[in-house]
């Protein structure tokens, strides 16, 4: 159960970081997909870091913007990411550059700075998110932490339960 969980969280994920970059647009972002729009609830949120740095500046890129929007839908829904119904995704992807394990540390660590940042001023718990890392591309335009409200194990997009056949 937990290896599907995380195989679809990924997936989600993934998609997500590839429409924001591919539409070269840093901040909130309502994607679309071959089912129509993706409902405003699972908007996902770019944040930028310079260079190789593992600093989330505020003052860097889109990650002002981003910081408030993210912020104000975990309000919004903080009794469903509380009861279990939402997870908050955090997906970081750092060029690998030939060298995947140094990509895989910088992505992890900016992972971490995200999910802090949002423990600290949400007031979230690490149970609250699910993470994944991963060192793709060979550019910085490549680098990317994307983050979310996801349905938890078991939900359908919607919230509503799912039962395993």
């Amino acid at each position: 159960m937990k290896k599907v969980s995380l195989f679809l969280f990924i997936c989600i994920l993934t998609v997500s970081a590839m429409d924001i970059h591919s539409q070269h647009i840093n901040g909130p972002v309502s994607s679309s997909s071959s089912k129509g729009v993706r409902p405003e609830i699972f908007t996902t949120y770019a944040f930028s870091f310079k260079g190789n740095s593992r600093v989330l500046s505020d003052s860097y890129g889109n990650n002002a913007a981003s910081m408030s929007a993210l912020l104000e839908r975990v309000e919004a829904e903080r009794s469903r990411i509380g009861s279990g119904e939402f997870k908050i995704g955090v997906s970081s992807n750092t060029a690998s550059s030939g060298n995947e394990k140094k990509a895989l540390r910088l992505a992890r660590s900016r992972a971490l700075v995200v999910k802090s940042f949002l423990i600290k001023k949400a007031g979230l718990r690490e149970d609250d998110f699910l993470t994944s890392v991963t060192a793709d591309g060979r550019s910085p335009q490549d680098d990317i932490v994307a983050a979310g409200l996801v349905p938890a194990a078991g939900r359908s997009s919607d919230g509503t339960s799912v039962k395993n056949k």
